[in-house]
């Protein structure tokens, strides 16, 4: 069944008839063409239809996960850029819609270039938008280089970019050209660009020359169609039955081909009831004079032009002004013919046919009927799942073919791409049996919770975050109430007779013995189980030996720390910010003593 054939799915030239004949069988599509006029039909003239079928495409594309690699920034990456930069659900929405109008969708992913023009005189070179040039016929960009300034005829180069900013192309069936092998049902795709492209190109548009494919180009220049290599386009499609493939020749057909009387006469009633509408909404209206008796008939004495002309002036008037009152001399007779829209319109017939199409494609009542009720039962969204698992196989294998060509072209690991399941966030059920096997250890934390839409690894990540928020504002807190109190202690008490310096130890332990000497190898670890006071002793005492060292050996004293004990190091760094500040509040009260000198001055 090749674009512009005239092969038929059924024999519809024998003129005898049968009990499987029906008035369907007459516009019958025939070849891909009319299907797909069929197609377009269905999605843009029936609402009913387009917005159910958007809502199984979007029941379905809940959102993707990535597995097959290891790290949570690796799998945030891979998703990242699947979603953000390649659009990943949107093409899936547009594939789902492909396959249901056209019952084909053909997809290639394509590289974007930067295409070179070279000057031949001076061997200068400049992106292609950046140069004034005209396109011919015969393939050649001519132009003034930016460089010499001379009329010259570029010589063309396309690079890759190095961003590597990929995308999906669809591509329009109606442009795609199929040779088929039934014996082994092997395809070969071609492509020849429909006459919008084909003027574009012939014109030399700018948008076209910069960013078209060379080889598109020289398919227009020379007048022929492009072969696409061996698996760089791929076809997904509904397929037919066995006995329709010599017909079908490699092309899917759509799902609403099975129901196709009751789109036939879906087409029919909406037609009829637009004829009805047109014709019998508004009815037709008319005043004439009404008839009297034998001896007192108003028609025998009025002049009929007159009262025309009467009846004119007052339409006339009443238009003008809706309030105003008219007077006539003799009665008159208002009739109203037509207006029967109402009982006219076939509406129990309408609802009865996309009923019967919608129950023919296995889509739910809910889908093209508009409300706020919940869902069906889990049983419901199970059977719909299974009568649409060929499709949702179709948005699968797509992902598995994004998935390849990604790991090719962009060296990516083996990666596996897969849609979330919709049942599961509906079923309430399933929810708590996982919750419960969560509780028991039969099920991971990211099983269970992804019912709810959580990722649990961000979670975690959430989790360690505020903890260490909390953490910092804790500790924030305690050094400030603890110099707040050390300042005020250190105001409150008379300073200690004698010089020392600032931050002498001896000073900060009320003049007593002081710190003992700092050891020349690392400070060990607590050892055995110790108390929190035994470690806040321990933590103080090893604070006054590395106050009291140079800060080369102090710093590579508490990195050794850490490296043994993270917790004795935090409590031994709290330790020293504590002495740091209450050294300084000493000195600075000394200097207000005069037992300090200022710098700079006079001894």
């Amino acid at each position: 069944m090749q674009n512009n054939s005239h092969d038929n799915f059924s024999d519809t030239k024998s003129k005898s008839i049968n009990a499987l004949s029906s008035y369907s069988r007459l516009p019958l599509p025939s070849t891909v063409n009319e299907l797909f006029d069929w197609g377009e039909w269905m999605w843009n003239k029936c609402g009913e239809y387009s917005q159910a079928i958007n809502k199984i495409i979007s029941y379905f594309l809940v959102d993707i996960e990535v597995s097959g690699v290891k790290g949570h920034e690796i799998k945030k990456k891979y998703k990242d850029y699947l979603k953000e930069d390649l659009g990943i659900m949107k093409t899936s929405y547009d594939v789902g819609k492909d396959i249901f109008i056209y019952g084909n969708c053909f997809l290639s992913f394509h590289v974007p270039f930067d295409r070179i023009l070279h000057c031949p005189k001076c061997h200068a070179a400049f992106p292609i938008s950046r140069v004034d040039y005209t396109f011919d016929t015969r393939g050649s960009f001519k132009g003034v280089c930016l460089s010499c300034k001379k009329h010259v005829v570029f010589k063309r180069r396309d690079t890759k970019r190095r961003e590597e900013s990929y995308k999906i192309l669809r591509w329009n069936p109606r442009d795609i050209h199929i040779e088929y092998n039934q014996m082994t049902e092997d395809c070969q795709y071609f492509y020849t660009p429909n006459g919008d492209v084909l003027g574009a190109i012939k014109r030399g548009d700018k948008i076209y020359m910069e960013n078209t494919p060379w080889k598109i180009i020289q398919s227009v220049i020379k007048n022929k169609r492009i072969k696409f290599e061996n698996n760089r386009l791929k076809h997904m499609k509904y397929e037919g039955i066995s006995s329709l493939k010599g017909k079908l020749k490699g092309w899917g057909i759509p799902p609403f081909l099975a129901a196709f009387d009751q789109v036939v006469m879906l087409n029919l009633l909406k037609r009829y009831n637009e004829a009805i509408l047109i014709d019998y909404l508004i009815p037709f209206r008319f005043l004439s004079p009404s008839k009297g008796g034998p001896e007192n008939d108003p028609l025998l004495d009025i002049d009929a032009g007159q009262f025309m002309r009467s009846v004119e002036s007052m339409i006339a008037a009443q238009r003008a002004n809706p309030t105003i009152i008219h007077s006539i001399p003799y009665p008159v007779t208002y009739q109203a013919v037509g207006g029967e829209a109402k009982q006219l319109a076939p509406v129990d017939l309408l609802k009865y046919t996309l009923e019967t199409l919608f129950n023919t494609l296995g889509i739910p009542q809910e889908f093209f009927v508009s409300n706020l009720q919940a869902a069906g039962p889990p049983i419901g969204l199970r059977i719909f799942e299974r009568q649409h698992g060929v499709f949702f196989n179709q948005l699968e294998d797509f992902l598995i073919w994004v998935s390849n060509e990604l790991s090719e072209k962009k060296m990516w690991e083996n990666v596996r791409i897969k849609y979330i399941r919709s049942s599961v966030f509906e079923d309430e059920k399933t929810k708590e049996v996982k919750l419960q096997m969560l509780s028991s250890n039969k099920v991971s934390n990211k099983t269970a919770l992804s019912p709810f839409g959580i990722d649990y690894e961000d979670e975690i990540d959430r989790i360690i975050d505020e903890q260490q928020m909390f953490d910092n504002k804790m500790m924030e807190s305690q050094r400030d109430a603890a110099l707040a109190g050390e300042m005020q202690g250190a105001m409150d008490t008379p300073l200690a007779q004698g010089g020392g310096a600032p931050g002498d130890p001896s000073m900060m332990q009320g003049g007593g013995g002081g710190a003992p000497a700092p050891g020349g190898g690392p400070l060990p670890g607590p050892g055995g189980d110790a108390t929190l006071d035994d470690m806040d002793m321990q933590a103080e005492q090893q604070a006054q030996e590395i106050m009291q060292m140079d800060p080369s050996t102090r710093k590579s004293t508490l990195i050794q720390l850490g490296k043994t004990d993270e917790t004795l190091h935090a409590l031994v760094k709290q330790k020293l910010q504590k002495l740091e500040t209450a050294a300084a509040q000493n000195g600075l009260n000394m200097t207000r003593a005069g037992q300090i000198p200022l710098p700079g001055a006079a001894q």
